[in-house]
């Protein structure tokens, strides 16, 4: 069992702070050439800290098709159902690329939606788009892509000290627990450190990591009202 304590709110408030967690690992960097994929750097790094232990397994098994393969000793049928519903909401956020796990430690930025449009409507086929800096969101500054090409160093550069915010957020936390993280608190930190992250590569790269868990959460959110009444039986 992940939960000690399960109740509707407490389920509710579980499945809430799991889907904003679930792609965390697009920020915990990887050693060059690794093969981990994003998926299990995002366990390991939510599984280092007592506050989000409990949530780990939103990052593992998110590009889950099945329930199937959601193969975890001890865990009810309820928390497989929880854990696959965040799976099905990442698969719509994103579309059928979010199923594709990227074992890769490369980093990239993220391109501005306005590329594509621009190219579409100015016609011109060797339209070059452009790019964020990988920075916080600062309220009081306007963030203009500037960038002309994606650059790995640049965004690994970025996602560092990204990740150390991330690092010094759950590490103050002050220990286990479902109602730890209070889910509006941590939308607000993910949109100051997400806002200019991509959420994935190729058609996703235009779609930053803030709008995609935000959505993901806002999906997950309406399955579960959907299956409120037969989480422990539903599979």
């Amino acid at each position: 069992m992940l939960m000690s304590e399960s109740d509707a709110d407490n389920d509710y408030h579980f499945l809430k702070v799991g889907a904003l967690l679930h792609d965390v690992g697009h920020v915990v960097p990887g050693l060059d050439g690794e093969e981990k994929g994003h998926s299990e750097r995002g366990f390991e790094f939510l599984s280092s800290f007592a506050s989000t232990e409990l949530f780990s397994l939103f990052a593992k098994y998110h590009h889950a098709l099945s329930i199937d393969e959601i193969k975890e000793d001890g865990l009810s049928q309820k928390e497989k159902n929880l854990l696959f519903m965040v799976s099905e909401a990442s698969r719509l956020s994103l579309g059928d690329e979010a199923n594709a796990e990227e074992n890769d430690s490369r980093k990239h930025l993220l391109k501005s939606v306005f590329s594509g449009i621009s190219k579409i409507r100015d016609n011109v086929e060797d339209f070059k788009p452009k790019f964020y800096e990988p920075k916080k969101l600062n309220p009081g500054v306007f963030m203009y892509p500037c960038l002309g090409a994606d650059n790995p160093d640049l965004a690994k550069e970025g996602c560092s000290r990204i990740y150390e915010s991330f690092n010094d957020f759950f590490g103050k936390l002050s220990g286990p627990g479902i109602n730890q993280i209070n889910e509006d608190l941590l939308l607000m930190f993910l949109e100051e450190n997400t806002a200019f992250i991509p959420a994935g590569r190729g058609a996703n790269e235009d779609i930053s990591l803030f709008d995609h868990l935000k959505t993901a959460c806002a999906i997950a959110s309406c399955i579960y009202k959907f299956h409120e009444r037969e989480l422990d039986v539903l599979s």
